[in-house]
């Protein structure tokens, strides 16, 4: 089974209304006009979505954020852009807190009523990708009057918890968690500060801790693809999708994105695919580190 994963999209509006601009929303399209818009080639999307379809996955997943402010026409435009790769194959995704940058959007769940699968099932959702394979997807995203911290409750915990206790405790069946916050970062890697974290990440541990089974996490938020096993949880590999069109000096033409080949129950194939400034993609495959803490070496465009 081949599923393709991507992160924070960000697409963004640079027109609007003067009434759009309350509360939050000011603070982001301002650093949207002085900073992101430099930084994120939204041209490069349909580049993007060309590659990604010519793997021929069964699967794609999305971390969150393909949203910059939470504008309506934003969210227009990344179900466009969904819509194309849903002809192709079934696409799962959580929220990001770009997607709930407001609380109008998140009151009026714009991200469910424009781009989620899971609108009429809520979160966390459960899917199985192939008959042994499971997917879980969590909600930790929210409006914030400033920080972009994230929190996914009590009782989603539990919900959580609960869905973990009836999936056979089997390395027969791997099981995929996707959330827009991380678990922490690799020490070799940028650090998040706690501002930009998961508040209840110690209750995520925990539960995570209870559960032996071969864990995938999949998520966004930080701009640094990476590939790593989290400190205290040696079962679990932890996957940064990375931002796709956002540039870095390792990544001129943005991070891209991963390809996963899930050849059987305990073996994941990870491959990083990027787009080199003469057009062309360049693809790198890792491997997980043995050791908990760091992350495996990512080279970028060469």
């Amino acid at each position: 089974m081949r599923i393709v994963l991507f992160g924070d999209l960000h697409l963004y509006q640079l027109a609007v209304w003067p009434w759009q601009l309350l509360g939050k929303r000011l603070l982001g399209q301002t650093n949207l006009w002085l900073n992101r818009r430099n930084r994120f080639r939204i041209d490069l999307c349909d580049i993007l979505a060309e590659k990604i379809l010519s793997l021929n996955p069964d699967a794609i997943l999305g971390t969150g954020d393909l949203t910059t402010t939470s504008l309506k026409d934003e969210f227009l435009a990344a179900r466009k852009w969904i819509q194309q790769l849903r002809h192709a194959c079934p696409v799962h995704l959580v929220p990001g807190n770009h997607d709930r940058y407001t609380f109008t959007s998140a009151r009026q769940r714009y991200f469910e009523r424009y781009l989620s699968d899971a609108q009429d099932i809520g979160f966390p959702y459960h899917n199985t990708l192939s008959p042994n394979l499971h997917l879980i997807g969590l909600d930790a995203a929210g409006p914030r009057c400033l920080l972009s911290w994230g929190k996914l409750g009590n009782e989603q915990c539990r919900r959580f918890d609960k869905i973990l206790n009836q999936i056979p405790e089997s390395k027969e069946h791997p099981l995929i968690i996707m959330c827009h916050y991380s678990l922490g970062s690799p020490s070799n890697c940028h650090q998040e500060p706690p501002s930009h974290g998961l508040r209840d990440l110690p209750q995520l541990t925990k539960i995570l801790q209870n559960h032996s089974r071969p864990i995938l996490y999949l998520h966004g938020h930080v701009h640094e693809p990476w590939l790593w096993r989290p400190d205290k949880l040696p079962h679990v590999i932890a996957l940064n999708a990375g931002a796709p069109v956002f540039t870095t000096p390792r990544f001129p033409m943005g991070q891209g994105f991963w390809e996963l080949d899930f050849a059987d129950p305990s073996n994941f194939q990870y491959t990083h695919h990027a787009l080199a400034p003469d057009n062309t993609w360049q693809s790198e495959s890792l491997t997980p580190p043995s050791e908990t803490g760091l992350s495996a070496t990512l080279q970028g465009i060469t």
